[in-house]
């Protein structure tokens, strides 16, 4: 009966050693860190038997062989750290944001590399607090003959393809600064990680709601205007003034204090302003500022992004004002929204519409 390598098992002791020792990563300085892959461990345990048989021995061949293959191993993780470090910044090729909940599949193609004869696969990734952003760079740099022997037939020599699928589960504003840059290329025995200092700005917008309805709280999209006509009474929320409220019909306990709402005919609203109470009443839900914010988001898509024919739009988001007829207002506006909460004090004045959890 034939032989099958496959029957061959190995006790479990030395496969836990094995994963240990995988798992392993020596610090080199300040910025580096190295550890073996399967095959590197493999090989390095075979270079400790050959040179121990070469001492033993004396035989010069044994010596050859051991010089031979350790000055591989040595070359593959000196091209492996010249690669990571000939690598340009990705924070400025990152989408300037992304909506929640809808995947992003970026192909970047990059042709600001340093020169260098090694090519391979880099895993990129931006850990800040609770968030960890993942990217990978096939990296062909200087390739002789077909590119397509390098494992995709469009990446061209000198230039780098950066692919990455992009993908956050809630809102979020994070300014990104430390990177890990992982290889094992060229040829897969050292696991280098390489960290450096890499801007980049993670912009995740909520989901765009469509319509005036806030959902959860029945609330519609209003425009009110302050008068001088006494109109009824209404819930204290934190920020409104004192001056307000209805003393004989409140106790010093704040949630029996109700505001004296005052309104006078309104006129047309201007729909390029917009307004945004982002106070959130005690009754209101987390889920309902999101929907807020979604509203926010899905009337700033509708605006147009250029004043050729003299439109312009304003948002008010709580105490922030833009212009997002001008495209430096218009990103301003849209990081102000993926970094908004809650807050305490009423939105500044100003015309249009205004979007509020607040009861009127």
């Amino acid at each position: 009966m034939a032989y099958n390598p496959s029957d061959l098992r190995l006790p479990p002791w030395i496969l836990y050693l094995l994963d240990a020792l995988i798992a392993v990563r020596v610090p080199i300085g300040r910025y580096w860190h190295i550890g073996m892959t399967r095959a590197g461990a493999l090989m390095f345990f075979s270079l400790l038997g050959l040179w121990a048989a070469a001492f033993y021995s004396g035989n010069n061949l044994l010596y050859l062989c051991g010089a031979m293959l350790t000055a591989i191993a040595m070359m593959a993780l000196w091209q492996g750290v010249q690669l990571l470090r000939g690598l340009p910044l990705f924070g400025a090729y990152l989408p300037d944001f992304v909506e929640q909940c809808r995947p992003v599949v970026l192909r970047q193609d990059i042709s600001d590399i340093a020169r260098s004869t090694v090519s391979g696969l880099v895993d990129i990734t931006w850990s800040e607090a609770d968030l960890q952003l993942s990217a990978r760079i096939c990296a062909a740099t200087r390739v002789q003959g077909d590119p397509r022997r390098h494992g995709d037939s469009n990446v061209q020599p000198n230039q780098s393809r950066l692919i990455a699928q992009l993908q956050s589960s809630k809102r979020c504003y994070h300014k990104l600064t430390k990177q890990r840059l992982t290889t094992s290329a060229p040829l897969g025995l050292w696991e280098l990680t390489y960290q450096r200092q890499d801007l980049a700005i993670w912009a995740v917008l909520p989901q765009a709601v469509a319509g005036l309805r806030v959902q959860g709280l029945g609330q519609n999209l209003q425009h009110r205007i302050e008068g001088d006509e006494y109109h009824d009474l209404r819930m204290y929320t934190p920020g409104d003034p004192l001056a307000r409220i209805h003393w004989r019909k409140s106790t010093l306990d704040p949630s029996t204090w109700r505001i004296k709402r005052f309104s006078q005919a309104e006129e047309q609203p201007q729909k390029a302003h917009l307004r945004v109470d982002l106070r959130l009443p005690s009754g209101a839900t987390q889920a309902a500022f999101e929907n807020l914010l979604g509203l926010t988001w899905h009337w700033l898509q509708s605006q147009p992004e250029s004043t050729s024919r003299g439109h312009q739009s304003q948002l008010i988001l709580g105490q922030q004002c833009f212009d997002c007829s001008q495209s430096d207002g218009r990103k301003a506006a849209i990081h102000a929204i993926a970094a908004a909460l809650p807050e305490h004090h009423a939105p500044k004045h100003g015309a249009g519409f205004l979007l509020s959890l607040v009861e009127p």
